[in-house]
């Protein structure tokens, strides 16, 4: 199990400069087509943000960044993801709450796309008040040293499959699939 570590940082800092987690591992994967994704996860005082970024020059349709995380006290998750549809993002956010999914819309969604000395990238960052999330699901995990599991992945139907921990491809999104996210204050 792997652990990220949530940095805290102020609601108008830039998280360039934080911990990311690479997805660099496609155990599927037989050629030799295996995507660079990262993902930076981060708090601050008002609540969760989110990047996801692949480098892909020109990613097939379906290719998919996608986070699932279980912040809440009563272990209620969320599935944030970017879904690649002719030349832009679609994307979409998941609140698993009491057995019930919940289609979230109340979040920020700012597509994050261009090319650096790296390459060309896609992907998008997200922003989630706590204040909203608390009122459908309770308490979010927020003070230094919680933690609560989850796991980052980049999929492509019939090309890859790969994550940042390592994933039961059969239940990708099960409690044996999770790693460890822990909240820091450095």
């Amino acid at each position: 199990m792997k652990e990220y570590r949530i940095c805290t940082i102020g609601d108008n800092d830039s998280p360039d400069a934080l911990p990311v987690a690479k997805i660099i591992d496609y155990p599927k994967e037989e050629r030799d087509y295996r995507p660079f994704a990262q993902n930076i996860l981060c708090r601050g005082p008002s609540g969760y943000r989110l990047r996801m970024w692949a480098f892909e020059v020109s990613p097939p349709l379906g290719s998919e960044l996608c986070a699932a995380v279980s912040p809440f006290a009563d272990g209620s998750s969320l599935r944030i993801c970017c879904i690649m549809e002719k030349d832009m993002a679609r994307h979409h956010v998941t609140l698993l709450h009491g057995g019930e999914e919940i289609l979230l819309a109340d979040y920020t969604f700012r597509p994050y796309n261009g090319e650096d000395l790296q390459g060309v990238y896609w992907g998008g960052e997200f922003s989630f008040s706590d204040a909203v999330l608390e009122k459908i699901a309770g308490p979010l995990l927020k003070k230094q040293g919680e933690a609560f599991p989850g796991n980052f992945y980049k999929t492509c139907p019939d090309r890859h499959y790969g994550s940042f921990s390592p994933v039961d491809w059969n239940d990708p999104y099960g409690a044996g699939s999770m790693g460890r996210f822990v909240i820091v204050d450095y």
